[in-house]
């Protein structure tokens, strides 16, 4: 038996330990270091601004469409109103 006195419980860690590659890993640890890796979070930012940027586009393409058929048809009757000059 060790002479090690056992610790507190406050100071107790989750220690359920696992196989990765044949060595065994604390939970925590792993947790800690996937916290830690930040590889993928550029990836991450650029795919949440483009596809903000697109839903932006399409949105402001259904709202202009309406106005711009609109104003298309109030050009065309005009010029079809005009007598052409001799």
């Amino acid at each position: 038996m060790s002479n090690r006195k056992p610790d507190p419980p406050e100071m107790r860690t989750f220690e359920l330990k696992f196989a990765i590659n044949g060595d065994t890993m604390k939970l925590f640890k792993l947790f800690k270091n996937f916290h830690k890796d930040d590889s993928g979070a550029v990836t991450v930012d650029w795919v949440v601004l483009t596809a903000a940027i697109v839903g932006l586009g399409l949105a402001v393409i259904a709202t202009v469409r309406t106005s711009v058929d609109g104003l298309g048809d109030k050009i065309a009757t005009s010029i079809d109103a005009v007598e052409p000059s001799q």
